[in-house]
This record gives structure tokens, sequence and C-alpha cells, in this order.
């Protein structure tokens, strides 16, 4: 990667944060499933979700991705079926509670 894509990237990112932030103003607590499946098994390259196939790393990324770009607070929670919270940058407290 070139210093010029990677200073674009992190413009980037420095956008899409703010964007979050200013979409997180209205609102304490963000909760979404942290899996689209249940867990594979380690050998698994790969998992079915719908009709598609989908690289397991990738699966098991996408849906805590938005949050950990934004580097927003976030928690995992095991209740039967997984949830994640995530809050307001800085907010640490606040996804704790």
């Amino acid at each position: 990667m070139t210093a010029t894509a990677y200073i674009q990237s992190l413009n980037n990112r420095i956008t899409y944060a703010r964007e979050f932030e200013r979409a997180m103003e209205t609102v304490h607590l963000l909760l979404a499933p942290t899996l689209p499946v249940t867990a594979p098994s380690m050998d698994e390259a790969d998992v079915k979700i719908g009709r598609s196939r989908e690289n397991v790393r990738l699966a098991m990324l996408r849906l805590t991705r938005p949050g950990n770009l934004a580097r927003l607070p976030a928690i995992s929670i095991p209740c039967g079926f997984f949830k994640w919270a995530s809050g307001r940058l800085a907010a640490d407290r606040a996804v704790l509670r």
C-alpha cells in the first residue's frame, strides 16, 4: 500500500467514524447480532449463509466490523442468541451497564 493510499484510508475512516457518531447522537446503545451463523468448527474454510457460501473469517467479522472501524466501544453478550452492544465513542461505561 502506498503512503498516499494509506493516508486516504485513514481519512476515510475518520469520515466514517464521524458519520457513525452523528447517527449515535439520537441513541444510547446499538444492539445487533454478533454473528450471522452459529460458530463454525475450526477446520471450516467457509460457511453457508442463506443460499450462498462465504469465507468463514469474513462472515465472523462482518456484523461487528462497522463498530470496529468507527472505534466504538462494544461487547458481545452470549444470551442464547448472541448480541453485540455498541455505544457512543468513549462511552465504555454505558455499554457495560
